[in-house]
């Protein structure tokens, strides 16, 4: 469905990570930009913000 779309995902920026995963599973290609250090967002390590 979003062939040849292309999508920029900026790290732990609200919902993006969710979003990002949805547009991928519809055929869009997504380029994640990392936080800088290596840091992850709790979005990527399963964890909720608040743990």
């Amino acid at each position: 469905m979003l062939s040849g779309v292309r999508i920029v995902e900026f790290e732990a920026l609200g919902p993006a990570p969710f979003a990002g995963a949805m547009l991928a599973e519809m055929g869009a290609e997504v380029i994640v930009i990392h936080r800088a250090g290596g840091v992850q967002s709790p979005a990527r390590t399963g964890h909720s913000p608040l743990d």
